[in-house]
């Protein structure tokens, strides 16, 4: 990621992805860093802030954390075709907000976000895999 962002500073999928090699580091302040910058790079305060939400809740940030929920909420009203369930999900399980994460990813699974399906092998969820509602939901899946 280092590389391509030496090729090209502005490649926000690489931002995105280094950001979150640094919060399964425990090296939130860089994360912190590197998610501003992505979102800086988009323009539109509403977008691109699910990890920087999540790397604040998670550094004990957490009306940081709030105040981009609201601005999610936000979104949401302006784009009532988009699905952020993931996206609130996400957030809430930097806020480790149980009842919040799994109220989500039921929305998620309802809404049939592709990204769910990720959800059994990425780190950022070991958290909750202990939990049976996490389970029930990988199986209604199929995974």
């Amino acid at each position: 990621m280092k590389k391509t962002l030496d090729l090209e500073p502005a490649f926000r999928p690489a931002l995105n992805s280094l950001g979150w090699v640094y919060v399964q580091r425990g090296d939130l302040d860089k994360a912190i860093r590197i998610f501003e910058k992505s979102h800086r790079l988009i323009g539109d305060p509403l977008k691109g802030i699910t990890q920087l939400a999540y790397a604040y809740a998670r550094s004990g940030r957490t009306d940081d954390a709030v105040a981009l929920l609201k601005r999610m909420e936000e979104r949401e009203k302006r784009e009532p075709e988009g699905d952020l369930s993931l996206d609130f999900a996400v957030v809430y399980a930097g806020l480790q907000n149980d009842e919040k994460v799994f109220h989500y990813l039921e929305k998620a699974f309802e809404q049939r976000h592709g990204g769910i399906v990720f959800m059994r092998y990425q780190n950022g969820w070991d958290y909750f895999r202990s939990d049976p509602r996490f389970e029930s939901l990988m199986k209604r899946i199929g995974i």
